[in-house]
C-alpha cells in the first residue's frame, strides 16, 4: 500500500481526495499548513505528495522544492483554473503532474496512479537483474555516447560509474531525445510524447527541463554537450 501525504488547507478538499484514494488502496495523511507538513515530514517518509500551492502561512511552491531536493517521491501540485504561471513554476521545480481544481475523481486517480508507478519503480542498475525483463529485449535499455539509460529500472548512468538524479520528467524527456538520437524533436513533440496533448500550452516546461538536464550530466560529464538546440523548432541529441 503507497502512501500519500494531502497538503492542502481546505479541509474538504483534503477529504475528497482521501475518500477517492483510500479505496484505490492508497493510505493518506493529510496537513493543513506548512508547519503541519514540517512536523510530519520530519517523522515519515512518503511514496507520493499532493500539494496546494497556497498555504497559509507557507509557499507550496517552497515545499516542493524542499521535497524534491531530498525525496524521489512522486509530487502532484493542486492548482486553479487558468493558473498557467503556477504550473510551469511548480513543475520546473520538480513536480511531476498538475491536477487543475475542481477535479473529477476518475482524473485524481489516474494521474496519482501514473505518478506513484513511475516514482515507485525499483531502483535497479541493469535491467537482466529483473527476472521479468528479458534479457535480450533490445528495448530495455539504450546507450550512446558514454550514457546508458535503463526505460525499465528508469536509470540513468556514465561509463564513469555516476548517476544523476533526474525526476520523472527529466527522464521521460531524456529517453525520448536519446530514443530518437540524430532526429529533431520539436517542442509540442516532446510535450505531447511526455504528458499529452493537454500540456501544449507549456511549451516553456521544455525549456526549463532542457537546461536542468543538461545541468545535471554536467555535473558528471565536464563540457557535456549531448543535447543540442535548434532554435526556434526543438532539440536534437546527435
Amino acid at each position: 500500500m503507497l502512501n500519500v501525504l494531502v497538503v492542502d488547507d481546505e479541509v474538504a478538499v483534503s477529504q475528497v481526495i482521501a475518500d477517492v484514494l483510500e479505496p484505490a488502496g492508497y493510505r493518506v495523511e493529510m496537513a493543513h499548513s506548512a508547519a503541519e507538513f514540517r512536523a510530519i515530514d520530519e517523522e515519515k517518509e512518503f511514496d507520493l505528495y499532493i500539494f496546494d500551492l497556497l498555504l497559509p502561512a507557507g509557499n507550496g511552491m517552497d515545499l516542493v522544492r524542499h521535497t524534491r531536493g531530498k525525496r524521489k517521491a512522486g509530487i502532484i501540485i493542486l492548482t486553479g483554473v487558468g493558473s498557467e504561471i503556477d504550473v510551469v513554476l511548480g513543475l520546473e521545480l520538480g513536480a511531476d503532474d498538475y491536477i487543475t481544481k475542481p477535479f473529477k475523481p476518475r482524473e485524481l486517480c489516474a494521474r496519482v496512479g501514473s505518478v506513484a508507478r513511475r516514482a515507485t519503480t525499483p531502483d535497479r542498475t541493469w535491467y537482466q537483474d529483473a527476472v521479468s525483463v528479458p534479457a535480450n529485449d533490445p528495448d530495455a535499455a539504450i546507450s550512446y555516447r558514454g550514457w546508458t539509460i535503463n526505460r525499465y529500472s528508469r536509470t540513468v548512468r556514465h561509463e564513469s560509474g555516476p548517476s544523476p538524479a533526474l525526476t520523472t520528467s527529466e527522464f521521460d524527456v531524456l529517453t525520448l531525445l536519446l530514443g530518437n538520437h540524430g532526429r529533431v524533436q520539436t517542442r509540442d513533440r516532446i510535450l505531447d510524447e511526455i504528458r499529452g496533448s493537454e500540456w501544449a500550452a507549456y511549451d516553456r516546461l521544455v525549456d526549463g527541463l532542457v537546461s536542468r538536464i543538461r545541468r545535471k550530466l554536467g555535473d558528471i560529464e565536464t563540457d557535456c554537450n549531448l543535447i543540442r538546440t535548434i532554435r526556434g523548432i526543438g532539440y536534437i541529441v546527435d
